[in-house]
C-alpha cells in the first residue's frame, strides 16, 4: 500500500499532463515509511488497448534525511552567530569578507549592508597582501589566539583578540575568526604597568591595605623597611607592623582615612623587633566597589633624633 503526502496528483491530471514529477512518502510492505521522488509520463496509446501509465520511482529517504539534518545544523550556525557576543566572520584566501554576524558590525561601526563587499585590508592593520588562509602563520605570525588592531569605520583604532580556524565551506578552506574587543583591557593592563614600576622605582615604601588591615600589595623599599621578604610581607596585618596603635585602633583608623589624602607620624615595628619612626602619606579609593588604602611609608627615624638634640 501507498500513500500520496505532497504534490496529490489525481489519474485525471497524470493523462491531461501526460508527465507528473512528485515526491511522495509510500509505505512499504513491511511497514516502513521511504520517500520516493516519482517520474511518471503516459505511454504511447495502440489501437484498442487503454492508456498505460510508466512511472519511475526512486528513494531518496536517505537524501531527505541529510537535507534535513542540514538545515537543522545551518539553523543552529545562524542561532550561533546572532547569540555570539564576539565578532564572528568568515574570510576566504583573498581576505574577502563572506560572512559576518551583528555583533562584527557593531564593533566596527559598519551596518550589515557596507559589510558586504569589504576586505580584511579595510579593518585589519595588521594585514599582509598574502594568501590569507594559506599563508596565514605569515601573515599573523600567529597562535590560534593572536591580537591584532581593527579600524572602525569612524577611523577609531580598537585592539581585538582573535581566535582563528581553518574550515572547509563549498571545497574552499576559509577562515573562522571570532574576535573580541580588548581595547579596555589593554588599557588596564598598561595601567597596572605604570603602577608596578611606580611601585617598585619608589624609594619610600609603598603598601596598600583593605580595611580589615591586610596588606595587599606592597613594593620592595617597604618590604627592606620591615626587614620581611615579600612572601613573608604579604601574610602581615597592619597591626604586625604599627607599634603606635593597639590592634583595634590601627584597623579602625583606616575607614576614617578612606576618600581622603593624609599625611600623619607613626611608629613602626621591623621584624628583628626594632621601633622606627615613619611618615606616612595616605590616600583612600574605592577599586572594584571596595574601600583601600594606598601609603607611602618614609623612614624619619634620624631626622626625629636629630629634632630631639
Amino acid at each position: 500500500s501507498w500513500q500520496i503526502n505532497e504534490n496529490l496528483v489525481t489519474p485525471k491530471e497524470l493523462f491531461e499532463k501526460n508527465t507528473v514529477h512528485t515526491i511522495n512518502e509510500i509505505i512499504t510492505k513491511s511497514g516502513e515509511r521511504i520517500i520516493c521522488e516519482w517520474f511518471s509520463s503516459i505511454l504511447p496509446q495502440t489501437k484498442n488497448n487503454p492508456k498505460e501509465v510508466d512511472s519511475l520511482a526512486i528513494d531518496i529517504t536517505e537524501a531527505k534525511k541529510s537535507e534535513a539534518a542540514r538545515l537543522k545544523e545551518s539553523k543552529k550556525y545562524e542561532s550561533l552567530l546572532k547569540a555570539s557576543g564576539d565578532g564572528i566572520h568568515i574570510i576566504d584566501n583573498d581576505g574577502n569578507l563572506v560572512e559576518f554576524n551583528e555583533s562584527f558590525c557593531e564593533m566596527l561601526g559598519y551596518s550589515s549592508d557596507e559589510m558586504k563587499g569589504l576586505h580584511a585590508k579595510d579593518w585589519d592593520l595588521r594585514w599582509r597582501p598574502l594568501n590569507f588562509v594559506g599563508d596565514l602563520l605569515q601573515n599573523f605570525e600567529m597562535k590560534p589566539t593572536f591580537e591584532s588592531k581593527n579600524k572602525c569605520k569612524n577611523g577609531q583604532i580598537i585592539d581585538v583578540e582573535i581566535n582563528a580556524v581553518k574550515v572547509e565551506i563549498d571545497g574552499q578552506e576559509m577562515l573562522l575568526c571570532a574576535s573580541r574587543d580588548i581595547t579596555d583591557r589593554k588599557k588596564s593592563q598598561e595601567e597596572l604597568k605604570k603602577y608596578a614600576t611606580l611601585m617598585q622605582a619608589s624609594g619610600d615604601g609603598v603598601h596598600v591595605i583593605d580595611v580589615d588591615g591586610n596588606l595587599v600589595e606592597a613594593n620592595e623599599s617597604f618590604c627592606k623597611m620591615l626587614g620581611y621578604s615579600y612572601e613573608e610581607a604579604k601574610q602581615l596585618k597592619v597591626k604586625d607592623w604599627d607599634a603606635k596603635w593597639t590592634p583595634e585602633e590601627s584597623i579602625g583608623h583606616i575607614p576614617q582615612l578612606i576618600g581622603m589624602n593624609s599625611t600623619f607620624e607613626t611608629m613602626h615595628k621591623r621584624k628583628d623587633g626594632r621601633i622606627i619612626d615613619v611618615e606616612i602619606n595616605s590616600v583612600g579609593v574605592e577599586i572594584g566597589g571596595k574601600p583601600t588604602l594606598f601609603c607611602a611609608a618614609r623612614d624619619i627615624t634620624n631626622r626625629k633624633k636629630i629634632e630631639l638634640e
